[in-house]
């Protein structure tokens, strides 16, 4: 409860900055321009924040423009079947007509993916979140689109400096996957998001 009570805070200052429409089930891309970027079931909707403290909202713009910017366009799907981040990002890859997708969790944990890799051989991990800044973000939709253009750009890396992330944040880690995972049903096809930002 008392993460709920924090994020929702942050509700109202999230509500100002974006708008999440639900456009309907989301079906495999026939162009090969776009990268999906797949979002778990509690991203913006009841978590609003990453770990690092990023707005959700700003994390997605960033990542965003980065694919804009390399002439490809982003697409935004929420699967609720999954909360675990490389399934999100194997999910997002498949829909992808480039075949490449980044899955990202609302506590900020990523992944980049393509879609004929197995599950957990994806291409980038970003799993320091609480420490993993925009411009790291900006960097992982950059590299996505470099993917899908057939590049391979050098990896992102986030710093650690040798913090010891686990014990300091792995309490509040632990609730905010079990709000994404009470949220995920068997079977609940991808949802098409167009995303607004005000």
């Amino acid at each position: 409860k008392e993460v709920l009570r924090s994020e929702a805070q942050h509700a109202g200052a999230e509500a100002r900055n974006i708008q999440y429409r639900d456009l309907g089930e989301a079906h495999a891309s026939a162009g090969t321009k776009d990268v999906v970027i797949g979002i778990s079931p509690a991203f913006g909707l009841k978590l609003f924040q990453t770990t690092g403290g990023h707005p959700l909202s700003d994390v997605l713009k960033v990542m965003m423009d980065a694919i804009r910017k390399s002439g490809l366009t982003p697409r935004i799907v929420r699967f609720m079947h999954t909360a675990d981040t490389s399934f999100l990002g194997l999910s997002a890859a498949r829909l992808s007509g480039s075949g490449i997708g980044i899955g990202i969790q609302a506590k900020g944990t990523a992944v980049i993916h393509q879609k004929d890799r197995l599950p957990h051989h994806n291409l980038e991990l970003f799993s320091n979140a609480p420490i993993t800044r925009l411009a790291h973000y900006r960097g992982m939709g950059a590299n996505a689109a470099a993917y899908a253009l057939g590049e391979m750009p050098d990896p992102i890396v986030v710093p650690t400096r040798g913090e010891a992330m686990g014990a300091r944040y792995h309490a509040r880690t632990a609730i905010i996957y079990a709000i994404e995972t009470n949220l995920t049903k068997e079977g609940a096809p991808p949802r098409e998001i167009e995303v607004v930002f005000k």
